[in-house]
C-alpha cells in the first residue's frame, strides 16, 4: 500500500533527502575534478605561452654576437637553478605541471636579448625589439618563442 500524509495525499515514489545528500556528494568529486583540470589547463597555457605551437622561434645567437650586442648592463632574475638575463622590460616565471613532470617557463614583456644560464649551458636569443618572448626551460634546455601573455596587473 502506498504512503500517504496524515492528510491522505500520496507521496510521490522517487529518492529521499539522504538518497539527494549522499547523491550529491558522490558528485562533488567528479564535479571538483572537472573544474580543477580545466583551470588547471587555462593557467598551464597562460604561463607557457602556447610555447608548442604560439610563436615563432626567437632567433638564436653566439656568445660573442651576444656580448658585441648587449647595450645595457642585464636584469638577472634566477629561478631555482636557472638564470634568466633581460635588457628591457619585465618578466614573469612560474612551472608550468605536466601529467609526466613539469619544466619552467618565463614570460617577457619586450626584452631585447635574453640569455638563459642553466646548470647544462648557456642559452642566448633575441625575440626582436619590442616583441615579447616567452622562454622555457626543460631537463636544463632553453628553449624561446616570439610570444607572450604576459599581463601586468
Amino acid at each position: 500500500m502506498p504512503r500517504t500524509t496524515n492528510h491522505g495525499v500520496r507521496r510521490r515514489s522517487g529518492l529521499s533527502p539522504v538518497q539527494w545528500i549522499v547523491l550529491g556528494l558522490a558528485l562533488l568529486p567528479a564535479v571538483g575534478l572537472a573544474g580543477w583540470m580545466m583551470a588547471g589547463d587555462d593557467l598551464r597555457r597562460r604561463l607557457a605561452g602556447e610555447t608548442e605551437a604560439g610563436g615563432p622561434p626567437c632567433r638564436s645567437l653566439g656568445k660573442a654576437e651576444y656580448e658585441a650586442r648587449v647595450r645595457r648592463p642585464a636584469h638577472k632574475m634566477t629561478v631555482y637553478e636557472d638564470s634568466f638575463y633581460r635588457q628591457f622590460g619585465h618578466v614573469q616565471c612560474g612551472v608550468v605541471q605536466r601529467w609526466l613532470g613539469s619544466h619552467l617557463a618565463c614570460q617577457f614583456t619586450s626584452p631585447g636579448l635574453v640569455r638563459v644560464v642553466t646548470p647544462r649551458g648557456e642559452w642566448f636569443f633575441e625575440p626582436g625589439d619590442g616583441k615579447p618572448a616567452t622562454v622555457t626551460s626543460r631537463q636544463g634546455k632553453a628553449t624561446c618563442v616570439a610570444a607572450s601573455d604576459f599581463r601586468l596587473n
